[in-house]
């Protein structure tokens, strides 16, 4: 069929280039300070594990963790304000810490723990004054510092932010969360020798931080100096060789590099350690379409629908893949088991139809093509397919119609127009076609593709200076067309006029499509007309080179040779073109006068 698809150029699923899988390791936001280095466990509750529920119990979880206000009032309310939270009752939570700061107005941990509810009610500015006045009366609680930071983070304040984790290495000179997000802050900040020099720091103090070797890394490849990054990532692995953030990182880098062998290396060790790790395997999957290795491409997928039940996107590709292949019946299982759970998705309908169409099944093809509605972003191009089976069938009356119908539906459908034109083109109604493309016209008067067709119609109806004036209106929209200077300059060579314009027009076209076998014919014809038979044969041969399935520029070749009394060359040059298109009479006729002439010789 006229209106192939293919795969790697249709599938719509597939970005330009890298897609990234969770996050590049360049250009992207401040990541978060731990990354995942292992898969996530989930344990559920049960009756031999009961959650906390007293004040005891949670009396004893905070000895643990935080700081308590010594005055025993502010202490009871304090215990208050942490079980309402463990509720999950800010309010309350509010109320008993502001009671308990009443009895000990000077604790910073109380002062704190409002602070840090405000952030999370979304009251920055409270938040930042309660902090200060925490840190005001405990210049060494870095809580207030941390949560500072936080606040600050996300207001984008970053230098207040740093300011923030200085102090606190200042106080904690060994806190690994205070070197990881200052290096990262100086990173965003695109200050990387300072984030270098942060996490070196990190890094002479603790050899195996993990998180130290991976920041490194990331920094470096913001850096574009990937050739280091998979130095530190390499040394993340050593300690923990599931560290999926680093593997991720080191695919990319590759995949960036332009090795993707390498980085389909590093996807597959990934799915190793996680092998329902969706995102991986759709890309994996998209890498190998790339590649054309459709097999695994399919394996991929196919995976990802048995972790994903019910995943269209996955079914989807599965069956463009089938349909590049050829494997039509595969194909349609794909569909329509899509369009099974799915009736509504117009895109498994249409390639549906496309399969139908490849098997020849035109009837079946049809009847999916017709079901697309005409909202659909598939819609247009169904319409196109509806319109090439009827030609197919030599029932163009049906192919005008199903296309005439879809314009009442959509009237300034450009794609609509040209492709009513070529139908009345191929039925030889010129004048139709005309009126057709005119129309078009109007709706968008500045369309280059339009005033071209046109000139070519033109040309088929014999109508010379309208087809000269349609490529001038073309040239005037875009004076570097090559095909209209191209067009203009060959119309005038094979009538035999304004040959010195022609030749003009005709290298202008060459320096802009250099290796165009039909430009090229064009200057070889020129020169014919003007008598420079050597340089015709010249470039009438490199035409040949570049189009050789092309039957009048063969003829062109064989004229030149003929006039240059290379009778055999001439005749074999004839019978390439006849070969190329068996129903040229005319290609007969020259061959059998070379012939008797021969004869004669």
């Amino acid at each position: 069929m006229k209106y192939r698809f293919s795969v790697v150029l249709l599938i719509f699923f597939l970005a330009a280039g890298v897609i990234l899988i969770i996050g590049c390791v360049h250009g992207d936001k401040e990541p978060p300070p731990m990354p995942k280095v292992s898969p996530p466990q989930l344990e559920k509750p049960t009756p031999s594990t009961p959650l906390p529920s007293t004040q005891e119990s949670l009396k004893a979880e905070i000895k643990e963790k935080v700081d308590l206000p010594e005055d025993s009032q502010a202490y009871h309310h304090f215990l208050l304000a942490k079980l309402f939270q463990h509720e999950d009752d800010p309010e309350k939570a509010l109320k008993e810490y502001q009671i308990a700061l009443n009895y000990d107005p000077t604790s910073a941990v109380i002062q704190t723990e409002i602070a840090t509810i405000y952030f999370k009610q979304g009251q920055a500015d409270k938040a930042i004054k309660m902090c200060k006045q925490a840190l005001t009366n405990n210049s060494r609680y870095l809580p207030a510092n941390f949560l500072l930071a936080r606040i600050y983070l996300r207001k984008k304040d970053y230098e207040a932010a740093i300011a923030q984790y200085e102090t606190i290495l200042t106080f904690a000179p060994a806190n690994q969360e205070a070197y990881l997000y200052l290096g990262n802050l100086y990173a965003e900040k695109r200050e990387y020798e300072k984030a270098i020099n942060i996490l070196n720091g990190l890094i002479q103090k603790d050899p195996s931080s993990l998180m130290g070797l991976y920041y490194l890394g990331r920094i470096h490849a913001k850096m574009k100096s990937y050739e280091e990054a998979i130095e530190y990532y390499n040394k993340a692995l050593e300690i923990n060789p599931a560290f999926e953030s680093a593997l991720i990182d080191l695919a990319i880098i590759y995949e960036t590099k332009g090795d993707v062998e390498k980085a389909i290396v590093y996807y597959e060790k990934i799915l190793e350690y996680y092998p329902h790790h969706s995102r991986v395997l759709n890309h994996l999957g998209n890498l190998y379409i790339r590649q054309k290795d459709w097999e695994k491409a399919i394996t991929k997928f196919k995976s990802l629908e048995k972790f994903i039940p019910g995943s269209l996107d996955a079914s989807m590709k599965i069956g463009l893949i089938y349909l590049e292949q050829e494997e039509y019946d595969k194909a349609l299982s794909e569909f329509e088991l899509i369009l099974g759970s799915k009736p509504e998705f117009d895109q498994a309908r249409y390639y549906l139809g496309v399969c139908y169409e490849e098997k020849k099944q035109y009837q079946k093809a049809l009847e999916e093509f017709k079901k697309i509605s005409p909202a659909s972003e598939v819609y247009g191009d169904a319409v196109i397919h509806i319109g090439y089976i009827y030609e197919e069938l030599k029932d163009f009356p049906k192919a005008i119609q199903a296309v005439k119908e879809a314009l009442e539906k959509d009237e300034k459908n450009i794609t609509f127009f040209r492709f009513l034109a070529y139908l009345y083109e191929e039925i030889k109604q010129y004048k139709e076609a005309v009126r057709i493309l005119t129309k078009a016209i109007e709706i968008e008067p500045e369309n280059i593709k339009l005033y071209y067709y046109l000139g070519t119609i033109y040309d088929k109806m014999g109508k010379f200076e309208e087809t000269i004036q349609s490529m001038q209106k073309v040239l005037e929209l875009d004076d570097k067309n090559a095909d209209a200077l191209n067009y203009i300059g060959y119309s005038y060579a094979d009538r035999g006029i304004k040959l010195d314009e022609a030749e003009s027009l005709i290298k202008k076209a060459m320096k802009l499509k250099p290796n165009d076998g039909y430009i090229t014919d064009s200057l070889g014809w020129v020169y014919f007309k003007k008598g420079m038979i050597k340089e015709a044969i010249q470039e009438l041969e490199k035409a040949v080179k570049l189009t050789p399935e092309d039957s009048l520029i063969n003829e062109h070749l064989g004229d030149a040779y003929r006039k240059a009394g290379l009778i055999e060359k001439a005749i074999l040059q004839y019978q390439r073109a006849l070969e190329i298109n068996p129903e040229r009479k005319e290609l007969k006729e020259k061959i059998e006068k070379l012939e008797q002439q021969r004869k004669q010789q």
